[in-house]
């Protein structure tokens, strides 16, 4: 077969050897990659295009996730790497804590976002209140815990008083109430071993002695 004088035509009719397996094939049977020619098999065997961007790369320089194959360059754009599992996960699917990003799962373990601001919150700093849990800062501009109970309440149910904070139950138990109290009465809230040790010439004279409530109070503290 004569060979013709057109380059072009020439390099059509010359068998080309794959850079893979070695053989020899026409360049119509063949593809270029990069400078190397390889036959159709060995370059299927060898080559995949990045799902994300399209560009051919050496299957090496390829990782295959969630059925698909991605370059190094689109994997880091569309995933992401849990913090706390080190599982893989496509970046809408990311939730972030403490700066350093989880998967749902995990971020749901430790942490929760606000009910009011939004924020995400490690949860040994939340408070909830009927339902819902809210940072620190949101909490207390709504609401309180009562200083007797300890429950929450909403801050237009708080009574405050002089020593406290209270919800409306806890703060009726807890005003301060001006009681007449006699001498023997005071002195029947003192065991008798403690009664004896103690100078009640303080009394002497008077029929009666103002106490309030809270002191009676902080009186039966100190006796129990």
């Amino acid at each position: 077969m004569k060979i013709p004088d057109c380059e072009v035509c020439r390099n059509k009719l010359i068998r080309k050897e794959c850079h893979s397996c070695g053989k020899e094939f026409f360049p119509s049977e063949m593809i270029e990659f990069e400078g190397d020619w390889f036959c159709e098999e060995c370059y299927a065997d060898n080559f995949e295009k990045c799902e994300e961007c399209g560009l051919v790369f050496n299957k090496d320089d390829l990782t295959k996730y969630d059925g698909c194959m991605f370059c190094e360059g689109c994997l880091d754009n569309i995933t992401f790497i849990c913090y706390n599992c080190g599982d893989r996960y496509f970046i809408d699917d990311e939730f972030i804590g403490d700066d350093t990003s989880l998967c749902e799962d995990c971020f749901n373990t430790d942490f929760f976002n606000c009910t009011d601001c939004g924020e995400a919150t490690a949860r040994d700093y939340g408070h909830s209140y009927e339902g819902e849990t809210y940072c620190e800062g949101c909490f207390h501009e709504s609401f309180f815990y009562c200083d007797n109970c300890g429950d929450a309440w909403h801050i237009d149910d708080c009574n405050v008083n002089d020593d406290g904070y209270y919800c409306p139950d806890c703060g009726d138990r807890n005003e301060t109430r001006e009681t007449y109290v006699s001498e023997e009465e005071v002195k029947d809230l003192i065991p008798q071993i403690i009664f004896k040790t103690l100078d009640f010439s303080f009394l002497e004279g008077q029929q009666t002695k103002l106490f309030s409530s809270r002191e009676v109070l902080c009186l039966n503290s100190f006796i129990n």
